[in-house]
């Protein structure tokens, strides 16, 4: 009988897929380890910039609604004014208003005409105050 001799088998860690099933290169050359590392920098950045974005869209929007709303009060006192033009309360009401809106020309005008109609009005003294001291 004769003897048969059986060629080894290669061992499966060995054997390789071809490339093309390959998604990511077993060795990455430092050019390519860069570029990758690049690309999410940039896209971290672009992530970074777009939240502060939005952010900065909705502080915005915020403040544009604050500002439409104090200027119908500004609205609403100025109408009251014309029906009762010696309401104190309306005047005082429009000078902090207009403070609100850092429109102190208006803001002095109108605490005048209140403090006017009534010269203790205790309110009216502290806003003039303020007025005098910081603005």
């Amino acid at each position: 009988m004769k003897k048969k001799f059986y060629k080894k088998s290669k061992s499966k860690e060995n054997k390789k897929f071809p490339s093309n099933y390959r998604s990511i290169p077993e060795k990455l050359n430092r050019d390519e380890i860069a570029f990758f590392v690049g690309i999410l920098a940039v896209l971290i950045a672009v992530l970074i910039i777009s939240l502060d974005l939005y952010s900065n869209f909705r502080q915005q929007k915020s403040l544009t609604q604050e500002r439409m709303g104090v200027l119908r009060q500004v609205a609403f006192w100025q109408n009251e004014l014309k029906t009762h033009p010696n309401y104190r309360d309306a005047y005082f009401s429009l000078a902090l208003l207009n403070f609100q809106l850092r429109d102190l020309e208006a803001s002095r005008e109108n605490l005048g005409k209140a403090l006017s109609l009534d010269p203790n009005f205790e309110k009216g003294r502290e806003l003039e105050e303020i007025l005098n001291t910081k603005y």
